[in-house]
């Protein structure tokens, strides 16, 4: 459990960081604007939305693939294990 001291000063951190993130994105903006145009800087970050909603799909995947994995492997169930890569093969096709 984390102490009230460990978690004022994650909280802080997390502040903090979400500060330096909206700084650097005002100073960077422009720069970018005036190097790429508007219609280009447009497109930069549509593409960039567009990559981060793919990374969504995964949702979880694998780390579940990996928990299950590794634990019927510490149990030796070589049918288990067919049977995991099976349904995750399925189940991310069928997000495809």
């Amino acid at each position: 459990m984390l102490s009230s001291n460990q978690l004022k000063i994650g909280i802080v951190l997390s502040y903090v960081s979400t500060g330096i993130n909206m700084l650097i994105q005002l100073l960077y903006t422009p720069v970018m604007i005036h190097l790429l145009g508007q219609s280009e800087y447009g497109l930069y970050t549509l593409v960039g939305s567009f990559v981060s909603y793919l990374s969504l799909f995964s949702l979880g995947f694998t780390g579940a693939y990996l928990r299950f994995y590794s634990k019927k492997k510490a149990q030796n169930d070589a049918r288990g294990i067919a049977q995991l890569k099976h349904r995750c093969t399925r189940g991310t096709n069928k997000i495809k």
